[in-house]
């Protein structure tokens, strides 16, 4: 593949498989489809759009994700069902997207991993 951006990546995924995933639970906003990739380890797809959907209702973003402990969290995400690691994994990244990267998700694979 010529074009390794994860955007990309991710857009030419939903043009061949549309069904799975329908509008309304799409996001284009890098940081949340990370976020979400967490959240949806070892659940159903249901549980990961409710409990990305009340996470990002009140903390969008690295930043305000980043000031908080994982106790913070464990409530809105717990339907995803293994919260008490998703948390602690999901501010863990947000402090580093924070510090390191300045609030932006990097876009090459290696600084990613």
């Amino acid at each position: 593949m010529s074009n390794c951006n994860p955007i990309h990546i991710a857009e030419r995924i939903i043009e061949l498989f549309p069904g799975n995933f329908p509008e309304g639970r799409r996001s284009s906003d890098p940081f949340q489809i990370l976020i979400s990739t967490v959240l949806s380890q070892r659940t159903r797809d249901e549980n990961t759009f409710a409990t990305s959907k009340a996470l990002f209702s009140l903390y969008p973003d690295s930043k305000s994700l980043s000031s908080l402990k994982d106790d913070d969290i464990k409530h809105l995400i717990k339907a995803a069902g293994m919260f008490n690691q998703k948390s602690k994994n999901i501010i863990a990244i947000s402090r580093i997207i924070e510090e390191k990267y300045n609030g932006e998700v990097p876009d090459n694979l290696k600084e990613l991993i």
